[in-house]
């Protein structure tokens, strides 16, 4: 991306008065995948293993699975990684043949799990049949969740066609594509980074504005059906990671709505919409973060060495793009009583790039 439109871009975003959805479907076609445009060939059977095997990762092909809202089905033998949890109102016929419509793709903000969400049809109340599902797809350490050995699904555009002309099998090696780890360094990664902040900012005012209208019509929320866990946990211990652009400003004010039905209504219905394209932007974006950290920190850093690496006692060359400009500073903190660290890289207009990993405790099923 030239300089120029990256400027224009910037501006557009920082302005609370712009249209963020259409300036942040813009960025987010840049990550729109179109297999019909790749170049990927057809599925060829490894003369060792005698699976067919693809180059084109998970990532990428859910992904396009998902604007298409396909329908998948999942292996019998999944098995979750977090304790079940068991939710008033609801029912699971069988915990055979989950399946159902997808309808979108959520990533964690701190380890590397990474979940389908689809209408699972296996889930009933007394109204109605299907309740959305999360389903793990990469483990929170980063590697392929074992409880998700297949995906079964109807292939319909003519990639798919392709991919699977010659078997209804196809292995993927990656869940991202080890390529994807200079993305980090590129002004569409910055740009993405910035819509999610900027897009995070307006759902704050949009929640302000539907309690406000709430309160202001008597209307009480909705209440969520009571949820417990079910079955033992366990805790273990993850890398976790975090990046954060630097010297952004928003100008300007929202909105406010009618104090009426109809504008509650329309600030409800916004706030989906927000919400949406937070989940797609922020799935994009950690896809890139887990190809930096696996194949740009992790083929740079030693494990023993990375936290004293981003104090600045352990002097370690960071793997980066040719084409990136400057350098990663470390020892970073954000006030002088901050006890965490980051490494820190400027970047265009006065913006920076920043970034940390810690290791942090997760509840997953025993």
């Amino acid at each position: 991306m030239k300089l120029n439109a990256f400027k224009a871009e910037l501006n557009r975003l920082t302005d609370r008065t712009s249209d963020v959805r259409a300036c942040a479907g813009r960025v987010l076609d840049q990550w729109r995948y179109n297999l019909e445009d790749r170049s990927f060939g057809p599925a060829y059977q490894d003369p060792e293993t005698g699976e067919f095997t693809t180059e084109l990762d998970l990532a990428v092909f859910i992904a396009a699975l998902v604007e298409r809202r396909a329908v998948v089905t999942l292996p019998d033998r999944y098995k979750g990684r977090r304790a079940a949890t068991r939710t008033e109102g609801e029912m699971v016929v069988s915990k055979e043949g989950r399946h159902g419509q997808l309808i979108g793709l959520r990533s964690n903000k701190d380890v590397w799990s990474m979940n389908m969400l689809f209408n699972d049809a296996n889930v009933i109340t007394t109204a109605d049949v299907g309740k959305p599902r999360n389903f793990m797809m990469q483990d929170l350490d980063g590697s392929w969740h074992e409880g998700l050995s297949t995906v079964s699904f109807m292939a319909a555009t003519d990639y798919e066609k392709k991919l699977f002309a010659n078997t209804h099998k196809v292995q993927f090696k990656h869940f991202v594509s080890p390529n994807r780890w200079a993305s980090f360094y590129s002004r569409a990664y910055m740009l993405a980074k910035i819509a999610i902040e900027r897009l995070s900012d307006e759902e704050r005012h949009l929640k302000t504005e539907r309690k406000r209208l709430r309160d202001l019509l008597n209307i009480e929320p909705t209440p969520w059906p009571k949820s417990e866990k079910v079955g033992a946990e366990k805790k273990e211990m993850f890398w976790a990671f975090n990046s954060f652009i630097d010297g952004i400003e928003f100008r300007g004010e929202y909105c406010t709505f009618a104090d009426t039905h109809e504008g509650l209504e329309e600030a409800t219905l916004l706030l989906k919409r927000v919400g949406d394209l937070l989940a797609k932007l922020r799935f994009h974006c950690r896809c890139t973060d887990y190809a930096f950290w696996r194949y740009g920190v992790q083929k740079s850093i030693p494990e023993p060495d990375l936290l004293g690496y981003l104090k600045g006692d352990a002097q370690h060359q960071l793997k980066q793009p040719a084409w990136a400009k400057g350098d990663w500073q470390t020892g970073y903190k954000t006030s002088p009583r901050a006890r965490t660290f980051f490494a820190t890289m400027e970047r265009d207009l006065g913006l920076s790039l920043r970034w940390r990993c810690w290791q942090k405790t997760e509840r997953v099923a025993a």
